[in-house]
């Protein structure tokens, strides 16, 4: 009988130094329970205390993947092969694998496992080739900051970090992190640049990794 043949999932009772998340314990159980129904899981999910709970909100870190998915969504960025490519590499840069995972579990959704100094130097890598790039042959999509500007009359420093504050953070930054983002979009030559600048320097910050 192989290792992972006998191997038994820890409840919470388990006597075990480290314990997997409540969450992740009731998917389990509803699995086994069911006999592999994935509506039940997806059930005990989305009826859980930590999908529903606002003491869980932006508890989680985002995975590499998640990061640049989150990411091109926010920007609505156009992608062509090349970006894709790009952002493969980033994402396994970041430490995690993109084919021939061999872990039937999947990756983890531990936050500890992806803010390594890699992984971190890597997601603030991607955020100024996704917002602000040197070059078209870098960047990680194609965004539009002049379809933000006029959608939305973001003609100012104020008017830009607000939007994208909250845009990408639901509103919660600091203060001192609004100045430090309005700071960049003053040194801007043009308003798409500044926008770039301003864009960049948020999607940078600590709280951005969370979700």
């Amino acid at each position: 009988t192989s290792s992972a043949s006998r191997r038994t999932w820890p409840t919470r009772s388990s006597p075990m130094e480290y314990q997997e998340p409540d969450l992740l314990l009731d998917a389990i159980e509803a699995w086994q329970s069911s006999g592999g129904e994935i509506r039940e899981v997806l059930r005990a999910i989305l009826f859980s205390e930590e999908f529903l709970s606002l003491k869980f909100y932006r508890a989680k870190i985002k995975d590499p993947f998640e990061n640049v998915v989150s990411t091109v969504r926010a920007l609505g960025a156009e992608l062509n092969t090349q970006n894709l490519l790009g952002m493969v590499s980033n994402i396994e840069s970041a430490g995690m694998e993109q084919f021939q995972f061999s872990d039937p579990t999947g990756e983890s959704e531990m936050g500890f496992d992806w803010l390594h100094t890699v992984g971190l130097l890597e997601r603030l890598k991607f955020a100024n080739l996704a917002a602000n790039p040197p070059g078209r042959w870098e960047a990680r999509g194609d965004w539009d900051p002049g379809d933000f500007m006029n959608r939305w009359s973001l003609t100012s420093s104020d008017s830009v970090v607000d939007y994208f504050s909250l845009l990408l953070f639901g509103g919660d930054v600091l203060e001192a992190q609004k100045v430090l983002a309005g700071s960049t979009y003053s040194a801007g030559n043009n308003p798409e640049n500044r926008m770039r600048y301003a864009v960049s320097c948020l999607l940078s910050l600590p709280a951005y990794q969370k979700q």
